[in-house]
């Protein structure tokens, strides 16, 4: 996904698999404009709670086959395949006056 967003432009940070949900919530508190993406390749990983710590105005986005729309409210986006999470992630980059993207 990182060399997608490059060659459509978008700065983007890849935080690990092993990522802590708080340092979701630091890095986006640290990025003057964030989207937030959480991928998930198979639902035994998904946990909807991972976006708690994530403060506004942060856009969230669950990316991925693991991901389910169950037990996902707004203002959580939910979008599968790589076509589809960079077209929704170019959007939200256009939207935001091209903000960084974490």
């Amino acid at each position: 996904m990182s060399a997608a967003l490059d060659a459509a432009g978008i700065v983007s940070t890849l935080l690990g698999a092993r990522t802590p949900a708080p340092a979701l919530g630091d890095t986006a508190t640290r990025a003057a404009r964030a989207v937030m993406v959480v991928l998930a390749l198979t639902p035994d990983v998904t946990d909807p709670s991972v976006f708690d710590p994530i403060p506004c105005p942060a856009d969230l986005v669950a990316a991925g086959p693991g991901w389910t729309p169950a037990g996902h409210a707004p203002p959580v986006l939910l979008v599968d395949g790589l076509a589809a999470t960079v077209e929704t992630l170019t959007r939200l980059h256009v939207a935001h006056g091209c903000g960084s993207m974490a």
